[in-house]
């Protein structure tokens, strides 16, 4: 008979009241997969950023799907990187202070973002602060609609922009909280394998095919409106297909070497 297959028994989903410092300590380390808190963002909070999104501008960022792209209000690192892994500061500061400016205009009080960001200090034992580069803080705190899914992709800011941020990285977080849940489906699918080299071999536009993840250990986790939940970005993981809307906002936590956590989109 063929071996079963082992799984990692710490490559689970933690379900909380509240973040606190040992579940941020255990996604650093690995001995958690996620952790997800319910009713994170209130409701009327999530009413206020619905009503807020048709002041936003929101664009396409997924642009060669026509019929439904991805969109998303907010600039994105990754959008702005150059080949070698630095970042267009002529692209990037503009579109970052449009950002703020849009996002002061829509009149959100309170700020879900600063008001996530809080929570998530507060867990840490001191406040959030942003990452910044040549002393310039980067813009934090995106709206992402994904209705039909997302490829498989990995987010690692000291691979992908290495040496960028003035403070130096050991590790990085995503959060994501959703403004709207679908009806069903929209699972955020995680996997416990990271990249390898040989990967590239299966890159496909800004992810990767499916056998950079045959085999390994899988985690599906179903959006819940309110619901905020953190995890380890290295990790590959992608967006299923959605019936309905699914709306989210998001942002990444580094830890710095100095033991802080900083944020940005």
């Amino acid at each position: 008979m063929p071996s079963q297959r082992l799984l990692d028994p710490l490559f689970v989903a933690t379900e909380a009241s509240a973040f606190t410092e040992r579940h941020l300590a255990d996604l650093v380390a690995g001995t958690t997969a996620a952790v997800r808190v319910p009713g994170f963002l209130a409701g009327a909070t999530r009413r206020a950023i619905r009503q807020a999104l048709t002041r936003l501008p929101i664009a396409a960022y997924d642009p060669a799907r026509v019929a439904d792209p991805i969109i998303r209000f907010g600039p994105a690192l990754n959008d702005y990187r150059t080949l070698d892994g630095g970042l267009d500061h002529e692209r990037y500061w503009p579109a970052a202070d449009a950002a703020r400016a849009a996002w002061s205009r829509a009149g959100l009080r309170p700020d879900p973002v600063a008001a996530a960001l809080k929570l998530l200090g507060c867990a840490w034992g001191e406040a959030v602060q942003p990452a910044t580069v040549n002393g310039r803080p980067l813009f934090g705190g995106t709206v992402r609609e994904i209705n039909s899914g997302a490829l498989i992709h990995y987010d690692e800011a000291v691979r992908e922009v290495p040496g960028l941020f003035d403070q130096p990285l050991v590790a990085q977080l995503a959060f994501n909280t959703w403004v709207l849940a679908p009806e069903a489906g929209g699972e955020t699918k995680l996997w416990r394998r990271r990249w390898q080299p040989e990967d590239e071999q299966h890159r496909h536009s800004y992810g990767y095919q499916s056998p950079v993840t045959d085999g390994a250990q899988l985690l599906e986790l179903t959006p819940a409106a309110g619901e905020g939940l953190l995890f380890a970005p290295a990790n590959y993981h992608a967006i299923a297909p959605a019936v309905g809307r699914r709306v989210a906002l998001a942002f990444f936590l580094g830890l710095t070497t100095r033991g802080n956590l900083i944020a940005w989109s």
